[in-house]
């Protein structure tokens, strides 16, 4: 798991990490495009998603300088500036910034509402589909 992690930081430190020392306008980007957004690398089958927290640590280790909290909330969150989205493209990683949907299998509605199904596994669904599970309805 922390592999991957690793393996994402090592690829925006390759192709962003000079220009972030730089200039903190990219690190702004940098941590819009890391909070609250799911990357993925799918010739590698790997994952990641930081926290605003996360993301700032992330950028504080980079450039070496400053407290991480100046980049907390220093910018939009879930924003991919085509600059960092090409960059961490070029090694693999993907941004998936799209809101999660519901699973049920016709809808493609916002997910409202995330709880454990009456058959044990967590369920997100739209507000529509939540209501209707409630009244017994299954799919």
């Amino acid at each position: 798991m922390f592999e991957n992690y690793t393996l994402f930081e090592a690829a925006l430190e390759k192709r962003l990490g000079d220009q972030m020392r730089a200039d903190d306008e990219i690190c702004k980007q940098v941590w819009s495009a890391m909070a609250n957004v799911d990357w993925y690398n799918f010739e590698r089958e790997l994952s990641v998603g930081y926290t605003f927290r996360h993301a700032s640590e992330v950028i504080y280790v980079i450039i070496g300088r400053y407290d991480d909290l100046k980049w907390y909330c220093c910018a939009p969150p879930a924003v991919i500036s085509p600059l960092v989205g090409m960059s961490l493209k070029k090694e693999g990683w993907i941004g998936d910034i799209l809101p999660e949907i519901c699973e049920h299998p016709d809808c493609i509605q916002r997910q409202m509402r995330g709880f454990r199904s009456d058959e044990g596994p967590m369920l997100s669904l739209c507000n529509e589909h939540y209501d209707a599970y409630q009244r017994g309805v299954r799919w």
